[in-house]
C-alpha cells in the first residue's frame, strides 16, 4: 500500500503541508467598490448567482437571485461596455406570442412580482436557438423556459 513504505508516507506528508500552506493564504478582501491591484469590481448588481457566457465572448447571462421571498431577475451584461440590460421581468407588460410546443400548455407564466432565478442553464438547440431553463424558487417552485431564436 502507498503509506506502508516511510519514504512514500514523507512524500504524501511533504504534499499535504504544500497544499494546505497554498491554501492559508490571505485571500485580498474588497470593501465597498474599491478596485484593488489587478481586481475590479463591477457594482450595483443584484446577487448574480448565475453566469453563463454567451456564444459572442462578450456577453454574459446573468440570474440575479432574489432571495426566497425577494423580486430577482434576468439580465444580459455586456463585459466591454460594462452595461446591463433586464430580460425579465420587464418594466413593459409582454408581447403576446405563439405557445411553444414544450412545456405544459396549462402552466402559466411566471409572476414577476415573485420571481426568484436560482439555478440555470444555457443550450443551443439543433435549429440554433436558444433555450434557457431557470429554476424559479419565487411563489412556486418551478423551472421556467425562456427561448430565444
Amino acid at each position: 500500500m502507498l503509506c506502508d513504505n516511510p519514504m512514500n508516507r514523507k512524500f504524501l506528508a511533504i504534499i499535504g503541508s504544500l497544499l494546505l500552506s497554498a491554501c492559508a493564504e490571505d485571500l485580498p478582501v474588497i470593501v465597498g467598490c474599491e478596485p484593488l491591484g489587478d481586481i475590479r469590481p463591477i457594482c450595483g448588481m443584484q446577487s448574480p448567482e448565475d453566469i453563463a457566457a454567451l456564444a459572442d465572448g462578450r456577453h454574459l447571462l446573468l440570474a440575479h437571485f432574489g432571495g426566497i421571498e425577494g423580486i430577482g431577475s434576468i439580465s444580459v451584461f455586456d463585459t466591454l461596455s460594462e452595461k446591463r440590460e433586464t430580460l425579465f421581468p420587464l418594466q413593459i407588460a409582454l408581447p403576446e406570442v405563439e405557445r411553444a410546443v414544450w412545456g405544459q400548455a396549462d402552466c402559466p407564466a411566471p409572476d414577476p412580482e415573485l420571481f426568484s432565478p436560482h439555478g440555470t442553464h444555457l443550450a443551443q438547440l439543433e435549429d440554433g436557438s436558444w433555450r434557457y431553463l431557470v429554476v424559479n424558487h419565487g411563489g412556486r417552485d418551478s423551472i421556467e423556459m425562456f427561448e430565444h431564436t
